[in-house]
């Protein structure tokens, strides 16, 4: 179960939000995460089928190409959606939030850029 205080901290969240459970899990239930994907406004569930606990070392693959999908998926298009909804109190206009988005695109790009030295 969640400690005292960590449901409202998770459903203040306003950003992209990537769940990932691994289906052999002992310590969180599906239905623990789910409910956690339900707070988390706009969150991702992923669940990997052969993973436990520990996915990262479990099943690295995995986890790495679905962290990648979800950092290369339209995140301009989200946050609009959030505006749009009013959900998000620290975007003042739909600019500010575009701006935003681009900057995450441009890092997102810059990871996928090999460097030159």
């Amino acid at each position: 179960t969640w400690s005292e205080g960590d449901e409202q901290f998770h459903s203040d969240l306003m950003v992209p939000t990537l769940l990932i459970y691994g289906n052999h899990d002992n310590f969180v239930t599906l239905d623990e995460e789910t409910y956690m994907h339900e707070t988390i406004y706009g969150s991702s569930l992923e669940v990997i089928e052969d993973a436990s606990h520990m996915v990262m070392l479990e099943c690295p693959e995995k986890l790495n190409e679905l962290i990648l999908q979800f950092l290369r998926r339209d995140v301009s298009t989200q946050s609009e959606v959030l505006l749009a909804n009013n959900s998000h109190p620290g975007c003042s206009s739909i600019s500010e939030v575009k701006n935003t988005a681009s900057t995450i695109h441009e890092s997102q790009v810059s990871l996928n850029t090999p460097s030159v030295t």
